[in-house]
């Protein structure tokens, strides 16, 4: 069995990027990150709504709905990739069924 979720993170982490500059952008993608590898979904579900506005992102909808489909299933997030070339972070990872 296979879910596939996608969406960026956030679209802000440069000056070229395309939302302006914030800080709050690594600040969403590093807590995204930690939270995801510790199997914190209700923390995620709980992020302040403050903190995903200032992220100028589009994926933590997607990631909501991921977690919603693992209510209640045990598995292990394994981190493939974080980059963010362009401003934007981009999250690759694979989170396993136990």
């Amino acid at each position: 069995m296979a879910v596939i979720s996608s969406g960026d993170l956030s679209h802000c982490l440069t000056e070229s990027a395309p939302a302006p500059f914030n800080p709050a952008g690594k600040e969403f993608d590093e807590k995204i990150i930690e939270l995801l590898k510790n199997g914190e979904s209700q923390m995620i579900a709980n992020l302040d709504h403050e903190l995903i506005e200032k992220a100028a992102q589009c994926g933590y909808r997607s990631i909501l709905i991921l977690l919603g489909v693992l209510n209640n299933v045990s598995y292990q997030t394994e981190i493939l990739s974080y980059e963010a070339p362009f401003g934007v972070g981009y999250l690759v990872a694979n989170l396993k069924l136990e």
